[in-house]
C-alpha cells in the first residue's frame, strides 16, 4: 500500500471482510530492491537442482523467519526478468548463449545492487497515417 504501488484507496464498504479494510487501484508502478539474498538464492537453487531445470524457472515464494515457502513454480521467465537485466543479470542472453552457442554459464554471475522502480505507461509516439488499409482476405 505504498504511495508508488497504488493510485486510489478507499475504505472497504462491500461487506466482504476477506477483501481487507482498504480497496486500492494500482498506479501501474512497482518497486523493488535488487541485492544478494543469499538464503533465498540458495533455497531456490536447491529447488531448481531437484527439478533438474536447464532453462528459465520462476519460483514465487515468501521468506519468513529464515524459512523459504515456495507457493508457485513456473518454467518461464518472470515479469521481473528485465529488471535483473538492467542490473547486469540478463537471463535470456545467458541461456541463449549457453544452449545455442555452447558458452558456459558464468559462475558467479555478477550484477549490480540497487533500487528499481517500474512504471507502465502507454504513449502515442507520433501522428502517423496508416501505411496500408487492412481488408479481409488481403495479406
Amino acid at each position: 500500500m505504498s504511495g508508488l504501488s497504488n493510485r486510489v484507496r478507499i475504505r472497504n464498504r462491500t461487506g466482504r471482510d476477506d477483501l481487507g479494510p482498504v480497496l486500492a487501484i494500482s498506479s501501474g508502478v512497482s518497486q523493488g530492491y535488487v541485492k544478494e539474498y543469499r538464503e533465498v538464492r540458495e533455497a531456490c537453487e536447491r529447488i531448481s537442482s531437484a527439478l533438474e531445470s536447464t532453462g528459465p524457472l520462476n519460483i514465487q515464494c515468501r521468506f519468513v523467519n529464515g524459512v523459504l515457502y515456495p507457493f508457485e513454480v513456473n518454467p518461464r521467465f518472470s515479469g521481473t526478468t528485465y529488471i535483473r537485466a538492467l542490473m547486469g543479470f540478463n537471463e535470456p542472453d545467458i541461456l541463449i548463449r549457453h544452449h545455442a552457442l555452447g558458452v558456459p554459464v558464468p559462475r558467479p554471475i555478477e550484477y549490480r545492487f540497487g533500487h528499481v522502480v517500474r512504471a507502465l505507461e502507454e504513449r502515442v509516439v507520433g501522428d502517423y497515417p496508416p501505411v496500408a488499409r487492412w481488408e479481409p482476405g488481403s495479406r
